[in-house]
């Protein structure tokens, strides 16, 4: 380092450079807030994982119901076919709306809880299949999995239908009935102590 030549003055000293460190309470902070932000990501993904089990069931056994009707070309493997359909759609939507239909109205409801999905379409090849067991193109069985598959992968899914909502909307009644039981025990205790 050069030496000053300007009289009263020193040489001048540089300091130490400053070692990066999380000392500051803002970065436990950031870090804490990472941290919930990962943790609530896993959880969601978890529950997603669990609430589309019904789906990766439904495909392995549409899956089976396919392959045996590529070696026996049985015409019930499409009874089989909505049968599960049926059996997705009571597991997703509300038991009463789905029970019911049948026939023209049921092929309708499907093509309205999925995109893409063309039952109505299909509907000569699936009521012959079902009510004539017969199919005059086999081609159109092949058409019916398609669709049967799109359907149960693409479905709209009711958000209030799903067990944990359902397990946190008990949980929250429940919280509720024992906070209303717990204040109205109080209030009991204290009208009669006030009698006494």
């Amino acid at each position: 380092m050069e030496e000053s030549n300007t009289p009263g003055l020193g040489p001048l000293f540089e300091p130490a450079p400053v070692v990066f460190q999380f000392e500051t309470p803002g970065w436990y902070v950031v870090f804490g807030i990472l941290g919930l932000l990962i943790f609530i990501m896993t959880i969601k993904a978890i529950l997603k994982y669990h609430k589309n089990a019904y789906r990766r069931q439904a495909l392995v056994l549409l899956k089976t119901i396919e392959n045996k009707f590529s070696t026996e070309q049985d015409v019930k493997c499409i009874n089989d076919t909505m049968v599960l359909l049926k059996q997705v759609s009571l597991t997703t939507f509300n038991r009463n709306e789905v029970a019911e239909l049948n026939g023209k109205a049921w092929l309708e409801y499907l093509d309205s809880k999925a995109k893409h999905s063309t039952f109505v379409q299909l509907e000569n090849a699936v009521f012959q299949a079902l009510y004539q067991n017969k199919l005059e193109q086999p081609q159109s069985a092949q058409q019916v999995f398609t669709n049967a598959r799109n359907w149960i992968k693409h479905h709209a899914w009711k958000f209030w239908n799903s067990a944990p909502v359902g397990l946190l909307a008990t949980s929250i009644a429940a919280a509720h009935l024992f906070h209303f039981s717990a204040f109205a025990a109080e209030k009991r205790s204290f009208v009669f102590s006030w009698i006494q």
